[in-house]
């Protein structure tokens, strides 16, 4: 998952995890609708948490209070594990948040201070998730080294101890290579990972959660998937970004089902990670399924095919369904906004925008809409699934997407 470093005011300190004690809640704080007054429970493990995966599980990046929301400005209900992203590892196990001014300093205490707001009030779960897309340089070098694991493991209770985390999420993109250039990695990570796991499950005990991110290609991780689901509470499946900003033709970016009618690209589809990661012998129970509450644009040099599988001039931008919603390129949830067609394509329940912007150029977009959000959700927990989520919460526009997943989850 995604992870913007080059943020105004953020700060990655190289130290010990920022050893304040937990805020006083309420302080200096917006804190919107969130009751403060409930008393605050210190990253337990109750006994109504889920035995097995997370529920309806969010995502919300702690730069997002920037150009977005702080976590008291959003309608959290139906959520049961709100998972704060990101923080980092260094070489020697020490972990530290990617913005020191977000999490501990915005509004006089921070926006953690209002994630435990949020949690009194809602009643969910709480994990901090370590990694992403731009910080998951030093995993490999970490879990080969004995030392430096037994110190992630033990700032990571510490974590939990200051600032009420229910656990811990780790998003190691990717173990053996194929994530961000310049990452250490090494043919070994699938297995250290296990010895990493191991040593972060004995520090925490059954106190605390374990939840990992994993790539939709179960193939990444060597057959050891069974081994880390044997220690962790359940397993997210990032099951988006199938097509990318550099692909020489436009595609989906989370196709539910395959294109029957041929996918040029062979960019591959949600239900078959689905099953491929039952397949290697995960219960089902421990799988979570994550959906892009975002989509991607390109503009291409073809209206064919209504911009499907076009060669791409250049990769626009991604798409937050929040900004095609506000933005007025989609009018509803169903329609498309003035200079656009919508398509929905049956076979992959994928819909798609294009709008024409010159003779040689149109601009085509891929996203998901309540429809397939829902969809998703239900496949998830018509094969037993133990929980269905999002990346990232903020992307969603008046909850319009998050109702449709735990409806389709829930209901």
């Amino acid at each position: 998952m995604r992870l913007a470093l080059a943020l105004c005011g953020a700060v990655v300190a190289a130290s010990l995890v920022h050893a304040s004690p937990l805020p006083d809640l309420g302080a200096n704080l917006e804190l919107g609708a969130a009751d403060v007054s409930a008393s605050l429970s210190i990253g337990r493990r109750n006994n109504d948490s889920p035995k097995q995966g997370g529920g309806v599980v969010a995502f919300y990046p702690n730069w997002a209070m920037y150009s977005r929301s702080n976590i008291s400005g959003i309608d959290l209900t139906g959520i049961d594990t709100l998972v704060w992203a990101f923080w980092t590892v260094l070489k020697n196990g020490t972990i530290v948040s990617t913005d020191e001014f977000a999490d501990f300093q915005a509004g006089g205490n921070g926006t953690i201070a209002l994630l435990n707001a949020a949690k009194q009030k809602y009643g969910f779960k709480t994990m901090l998730s370590i990694g992403g897309w731009s910080a998951s340089v030093n995993f490999s070098a970490v879990a080969v080294n004995p030392v430096a694991r037994k110190t992630l493991a033990e700032q990571c209770v510490k974590a939990c101890q200051d600032y009420g985390f229910d656990g811990v999420d780790l998003d190691w993109e990717y173990p053996g290579g194929g994530g961000k250039e310049l990452n250490y990695f090494s043919l070994g990570d699938p297995k250290f990972y296990i010895e990493l796991l191991k040593d972060l499950r004995a520090a925490f005990g059954s106190k605390y959660l374990i939840s990992i991110d994993v790539s939709a290609a179960n193939k990444r991780y060597d057959n050891k998937l069974w081994a880390y689901a044997e220690i962790v509470d359940w397993i997210n499946i990032m099951a988006f970004d199938y097509v990318g900003s550099l692909q020489p033709i436009s595609g989906h970016n989370s196709p539910l089902y395959e294109d029957k009618a041929g996918d040029p690209g062979n960019a591959g589809f949600v239900e078959q990670a689905v099953y491929g990661y039952l397949d290697s012998g995960v219960p089902a129970e421990k799988l979570t399924l994550l959906t892009p509450f975002y989509g991607k644009s390109w503009n291409v040099t073809s209206g064919d095919n209504n911009g499907l599988y076009q060669i791409v001039d250049v990769y626009d931008a991604d798409q937050f369904y929040n900004n095609l919603r506000k933005n007025g390129w989609l009018n509803t949830s169903t329609t498309a906004g003035a200079g656009f067609k919508k398509t929905f394509w049956e076979s992959t329940q994928v819909p798609t925008l294009l709008r024409q912007n010159s003779n040689s150029s149109y601009t085509f977009v891929t996203y998901d809409d309540p429809s397939t959000i829902k969809a998703k959700a239900q496949l998830a927990k018509s094969k037993g699934f133990g929980g269905v989520g999002m990346w990232e919460i903020t992307q969603d526009y008046q909850g319009e997407l998050l109702g449709a997943m735990v409806g389709g989850f829930k209901n």
